[in-house]
């Protein structure tokens, strides 16, 4: 976080030399900022500004082709504003007492650079063009529009936002920018900034050969040292200076550039200028821009599969390296830097076919924390995960433990970032790091006793992939859950793992994710309902709301990295030192006494490469914003009597997205979505459950909803196909637009197979029906049982397709 302090420099309006014209404006009108430098030879229609003219408020600002204006807000706020710009202050609203306010204007035509004063770290800033609403947060950001290019903006440091045509995207990464292309179309996805697109904005806001500033007498190297401004300076060399922006080569050359000047003849920019201010503070400059915090991604790599016991390393891994991301900034609560960053780790490996499939899935959350110092940070953190085991009649395998960095381990750079460190089974506490020696457990699912062990995995830095953190919009998705759950009866708490089983079910229900645009968080929130095979016991699961992660627990447990990679665990009110274990979990409306979750979308477990090992036909849908995942849970519910029900689900399936406005959803015409099915299969037949997918296709006639088809080609060796309509003013949360039941029409024989589909369209980036996506059931051989109809065969999960 860049600190505005008043700074010697201020003294020196030649600086930067403007051109600038301002609309006449009562005199009454309220001021609000100061033209810190300007170039009063240019001329236009209004007054014209010179060095230390008051900006006024609603006032429109006018730059001719030679002319430029750096703005200085009461909040030390600074606008630097290019040529051939018009720009109007729509709103300022600061409280000097709090050091909370807000600002809005309107850029119709030019380039921008606004560098944050108080006001952006708060409600922050708002810009608006002919195509779009950017906002800045707590940092620095070059903005420009024009009838050719669109509008553009770049982040260089904090967080922008850019909303147009109903969509908003987020830029965290500095370097990155967004580009809006024409009139209500969305924000094009965050891509890094070229250097020759920051070098151009570094130009166009940089005075030319000539231009005074407005200063009567021009600054010169002698007139600066006998300032004293040699001497308050003199660190700021080249030599010493660290990049701002180390991360993004492009941004850290203009930081470089801008800073490294200042110990040159003082003919520079706005940009240096209000740079310079901001890097000024009660120590020295050097020091600032050594120990800011900046937003970071990054991640680390291991050998092997980290946490899990051997057990349940049963084949190759699709797995994330551990992703690492700090926010930076300062908290507005204290003030204090956020050196502090979130992690988050999933793996999932399906081995084999039918009785001889293996699989396991696991999910890390947790984060570095910077409570001992800047320079003293440890990774405090745990895990889950699920497993099955080859073989007739098992059942799901758990693993559970810590994920803490081993004292003395950890490794930071010198933007305290860490680079390198052991993570085991020991916990490290919360509050005060100390280690409290622990086990991590498990169970195989087999019938056999628990286990406890010791895990210890060291972890170094790896390059982060381009597109990481490229995208976070933070726009909550919606959509659908399921799979195949089993609950087991103990007769207490501390009871074996073998207790009573009953006959396994499927369950199905809605989903909504939502994620924290600031802090890395994220929350999913599932209603999930039996629809198959009860077994007559009063105490079996029936429905549930289960959450995994949370946005506002003292805890999340869930980690949003960007819009492709997020994950959690079981979400828990716990306080912040987990002295506790409180649920948030419900179950046939009994909060659970434990519960472990392992959730994660497919973008972490690399999800096309696991379809196309199980069918290598399928082609994975090439959606936009549609996401989908696995969810692995195994919760415990208390009786009245002290017995425990256990409720367990290996491999569920969930996909979510932005849900099209029935509005949108086209009257005539048809589509044609391709993409792919995944499921989990529990065929009672054969004693086995095991993980299928599938390709699928569906015709969609707007013209005539219930003229709409689906096939499905070889799910589990059979094929299925039939109507499938729609009904688009359903296509709201919590509802099904596309419903339908379609038969078996070929492959292995499955008595009285049917399959059962509901879903809904989804929005792309500019199409509001890009895509398609539900839940589905299977449902084969029933038999008629005194609790009800039963199925031999059952199969829940979920489907996805673009067109």
């Amino acid at each position: 976080m860049m600190r505005e302090t008043k700074s010697l420099l201020c003294s020196l309006s030649a600086l930067v030399t403007i051109g600038v014209t301002v609309a006449a404006h009562p005199a009454s009108a309220q001021q609000v900022g100061t033209a810190g430098a300007v170039n009063p030879a240019a001329q236009a229609s209004g007054r014209i500004m010179n060095v230390g003219s008051n900006i006024l408020f609603k006032e429109k600002i006018s730059t001719t082709a030679a002319g430029s204006v750096q703005v200085i807000f009461v909040d030390k706020t600074t606008l630097n504003i290019g040529p051939n710009s018009d720009l109007v202050i729509d709103e300022f609203v600061y409280n000097p007492n709090t050091g909370t306010g807000k600002m809005a204007a309107t850029l119709t035509k030019g380039v921008l650079r606004v560098v944050g004063g108080n006001v952006t770290h708060t409600e922050g800033a708002t810009v608006k063009t002919p195509l779009a609403s950017v906002g800045v947060r707590g940092g620095v950001a070059t903005i420009s529009h024009s009838a050719q290019a669109g509008t553009q903006a770049i982040n260089h440091f904090g967080r922008l936002t850019v909303t147009s045509g109903g969509t908003t995207e987020n830029v965290y990464r500095p370097g990155f920018g967004v580009t809006v292309a024409g009139s209500n179309q969305a924000p094009q996805s965050p891509t890094r900034a070229t250097a020759t697109q920051v070098a151009a904005a570094v130009q166009t806001l940089t005075s030319k050969a000539g231009q005074s500033g407005g200063a009567v007498t021009q600054p010169t190297d002698s007139g600066a040292t006998a300032a004293g401004l040699g001497q308050t300076n003199a660190p700021l060399t080249p030599a010493t200076t660290p990049s701002v922006q180390a991360q993004t080569a492009s941004q850290g050359a203009v930081i470089i550039q801008q800073t490294t000047q200042i110990t040159q003849p003082l003919a520079s920019s706005p940009v240096l200028q209000s740079t310079t201010q901001g890097l000024q503070s009660t120590t020295t400059a050097q020091n600032v821009i050594a120990t800011a915090p900046q937003p970071k991604f990054y991640a680390l790599q291991t050998t092997g599969v980290p946490y899990i016991p051997a057990a349940f390393n049963n084949g190759p891994f699709q797995m994330s390296p551990l992703y690492g991301y700090r926010r930076g900034g300062a908290d507005p609560g204290t003030g204090l830097d956020r050196f502090g960053s979130a992690t988050l780790q999933a793996g999932l490996s399906i081995n084999g076919t039918g009785t001889g499939q293996t699989s396991t899935f696991f999910v890390m959350t947790g984060g570095f924390s910077a409570v001992l110092s800047p320079t003293d940070q440890f990774h405090d953190a745990g895990f889950v995960a699920t497993t099955r085991v080859a073989g007739v009649g098992v059942g799901t395998g758990r693993a559970n433990g810590n994920a803490d960095s081993l004292a003395g381990s950890e490794v930071l750079n010198g933007d305290r970032i860490p680079t390198a460190a052991t993570l085991t089974s020991d916990n490290r506490i919360s509050v005060t790091g100390v280690t409290d020696p622990q086990l991590s457990s498990f169970f195989r699912g087999n019938g056999t006793p628990g286990e406890n062990y010791t895990s210890s995995n060291a972890f170094s830095a790896v390059p982060v992939a381009a597109d990481v953190g490229q995208s976070r919009t933070a726009i909550p998705l919606a959509g659908f859950a399921g799979g195949i759950m089993s609950t087991s009866h103990a007769i207490n708490a501390n009871a074996s793992d073998s207790g009573t089983v009953g006959r396994r079910f499927a369950v199905t229900g809605g989903l909504i994710i939502q994620f924290d645009g600031d802090r890395p968080r994220m929350q999913a929130n599932a209603s999930l309902s039996k629809v198959t095979n009860p077994n007559g016991d009063a105490n079996e699961f029936a429905s549930g709301n289960i959450q995994a992660g949370s946005l506002t627990a003292p805890r999340s447990r869930g980690t949003y990295i960007d819009d492709a990679r997020f994950g959690a665990r079981d979400a828990v009110a716990n306080p912040a030192d987990e002295a506790t274990n409180i649920q948030i979990s419900t179950a046939n409306g009994q909060t659970l006494a434990r519960s472990r979750q392992a959730f994660a979308s497919s973008g972490l477990f690399n999800g096309n490469a696991v379809l196309t090992t199980l069918d290598p036909a399928i082609t994975p849908c090439n959606c936009e914003y549609t996401r989908w995942g696995a969810w692995s849970m195994d919760n415990a519910r208390t009786n009245a009597d002290g017995s425990e029900e256990r409720d367990r689900m290996h491999l569920g399936w969930w996909v979510a997205g932005r849900l099209s406005d029935p509005a949108q959803i086209p009257a005539v015409g048809t589509a044609t979505y391709n993409g792919h099915m995944i499921g989990t299969v529990r065929n009672s037949s054969i004693g086995a459950e095991y993980t299928n997918a599938a390709a699928f296709q569906y015709s969609a006639n707007f013209g005539n909803p219930n003229a709409s088809t689906m096939t499905v080609t070889n799910f589990d060796g059979v094929n299925y196909g039939g109507t499938v309509g729609f009904n688009r003013a359903a296509n709201t949360a919590g509802q099904s637009s596309i419903a339908g039941q379609i038969p078996r029409t070929g492959g292995t024989a499955l008595t009285g197979a049917t399959m059962n589909v509901n879903g809904a369209f989804f929005q792309g980036r500019t199409d509001p029906v890009r895509d398609v996506a539900g839940g589905f059931t299977v449902r084969a051989n029933p038999v008629t049982a005194a609790a009800g109809t039963n199925h031999n065969y059952i199969a829940s999960g979920i489907f996805a397709g673009s067109r």
